[in-house]
């Protein structure tokens, strides 16, 4: 049965990032006491930040779960669980969280381990005779500072005559409670202190909702409750919230779930320093040349929401204390909306500027250019205006197919705006050639003159004048020069038959002046 349950354990817990046969050049293991949960999920997150860039690391997680059993022969089957696991690998450091894995750590060093380095985080029950005639240990303690924590709850809450404890029979639990006990009896001897770690879940929630006014509550741990059931984050966090006075307490990652505040520890804080510890031995640096063991960076956190429901938002804070749920400011709240607003004022400020500017340009380069037709439409109101009042016809096209016209332009060939505009010109030519030769002289020169044939049959000679836009869109400016020609065609005429006439008379003429002069 002790085989299957070894080789079970093998195929079920295996390494997160990299596969076992697969040795890079720097290997981790982060050996975890407790399972996944807020507070080794928040350790996880201080060791990535602290081993961030740490070029070809190979890392392994290991979740001991012994807040649910941790008894002799239950490490000893872990034991025979990792050499079967980690036989051909050797680690470069053996980050270990908590209590449990630390002592688990340091107990298999020399076998297990190889020698390997041992950095810890989180580890409360620590004794310098732990270490001795190891230098390949260093780490960081988790110390409470609870005393700075009850401090503020008698600062805040001044009338408390009981102090309620929420908490669980294990081991790390009971050190608490014994620290606790000395600081009441001698900082408030006056005030009553109340465990609940013989109760169940069940009795404690009861209890909670029944809690005197004149009281808090100081949050140390409940893992368990006194029937050994496992009591899940969730659950916890409901406790908290039931309780009608204030939670104090030690563990940052109950801030928000029902925790009004305390000088926390963190798991961020805690990996984080952790890793950096495990950095500097990645890299080359003897553990003799690092701090042996690092004190506990706590911090004050609060909950903004559970210092207003219990009446505690004026009470000043401890100098740099985090808080958390804080109402926003009226900017905060409308961050987005007041700087959406700001830049569309901005930018239509800047675009009246730019606009009023351009205006002034283009009414300058309007007067000094009056004889240019096409540097005229400077904007819509005046190109409606010269082209309602132009003679010529005026005519946007693309692709030699009408997109606008004006009414010149149908005075001129007799149809409708309906009939000329999404219409091809074809139609307006007498023929395909004469079309064909406009479209290929008239965009090379610029102008051509040709012939369309009205609506009515007739047909009209044109002066065709055009100029790209930025469309990709032509402008034509065309004028019916009919009158023109037949005017100088008459002219010819006119004069070659003047030319036959004299030609033809056979007399002398002539003429002089009353001095006798011819």
């Amino acid at each position: 049965m002790t085989l299957i349950f070894l080789l079970f354990a093998c195929f079920i817990a295996a390494p997160t990032f990299e596969a076992a046969s697969v040795q890079t050049h720097k290997t981790v293991l982060f050996l975890h006491s407790y399972h996944r949960a807020d507070w080794t999920e928040t350790i996880m997150e201080g060791y990535e930040a602290g081993l961030q860039g740490v070029a070809g690391l190979a890392t392994y997680v290991e979740y001991m779960d012994t807040k649910k059993i941790e008894t002799a022969e239950y490490l000893n089957k872990l034991r025979d669980i990792y050499e079967m696991k980690f036989a051909g690998i050797r680690f470069d450091v053996v980050l270990a969280s908590d209590d449990n894995a630390f002592h688990f750590a340091l107990r298999h060093q020399t076998g297990l381990f190889k020698n390997t380095p041992v950095v810890f985080c989180g580890v409360n029950r620590f004794e310098e005779g732990m270490t001795a005639g190891r230098e390949n240990v260093v780490g960081v303690l988790e110390r409470d500072d609870l005393e700075e924590t009850l401090a503020f709850a008698f600062r805040a809450r001044p009338g408390t005559r009981t102090v309620f404890v929420i908490n669980d029979n294990t081991e790390a639990s009971r050190k608490h409670i014994e620290s606790l006990s000395r600081i009441m009896k001698t900082a408030y001897p006056r005030t009553a202190l109340k465990t609940m770690g013989h109760l169940t879940y069940t009795e404690i929630m009861q209890a909670m909702f029944s809690l005197p006014s004149e009281s808090v509550v100081l949050f140390i741990s409940l893992w368990q409750d006194a029937a050994g059931r496992p009591i899940s984050v969730e659950e916890t966090s409901r406790v908290l919230t039931a309780s009608p006075v204030p939670v104090f307490g030690r563990s940052g990652w109950l801030i928000g779930k029902g925790l009004a505040g305390g000088k926390c520890v963190t798991g961020f804080s805690q990996g984080k320093a952790a890793a950096g510890l495990a950095r500097h031995i990645l890299e080359g640096r003897p553990t003799s040349e690092l701090p042996r063991v690092l004190e506990s960076p706590n911090q004050f956190f609060f909950d903004h929401r559970e210092l207003k429901e219990h009446g505690m938002v004026s009470v000043p804070l401890p100098p740099g204390s985090i808080v958390i749920n804080e109402p926003r400011s009226f900017f905060e709240t409308n961050k987005l909306v007041i700087l959406t607003t700001a830049g569309v004022t901005f930018g239509l400020l800047a675009f009246i500027v730019v606009l009023a500017v351009s205006l002034v340009r283009l009414k300058r380069t309007s007067q000094q250019l009056q004889a240019r037709k096409m540097e005229l439409l400077a904007s819509q109101e005046t190109l409606s205006g010269i082209l309602s009042a132009s003679p010529s016809g005026i005519v946007k096209i693309k692709d030699r197919v009408f997109e606008w016209v004006n009414d010149a332009m149908c005075r001129i060939t007799g149809y409708d705006e309906n009939d000329l505009v999404g219409h091809d010109s074809r139609f307006l030519y007498p023929d395909d050639e004469e079309y064909e030769r406009v479209g290929r002289d008239i965009y090379q020169k610029g102008q051509e003159e040709s012939r369309w044939v009205r609506k009515d049959g007739t047909v009209r000679e044109l002066l065709f004048q055009v100029a790209k836009t930025r469309s990709d869109s032509y402008i034509a400016i065309i004028t019916d020069i009919t009158e023109r020609i037949e005017t100088a065609r008459a002219l010819r005429e006119s004069e070659k038959l003047y030319r036959s006439i004299i030609e033809k008379i056979q007399d002398v003429f002539y003429r002089y002046d009353k001095n006798g002069y011819l």
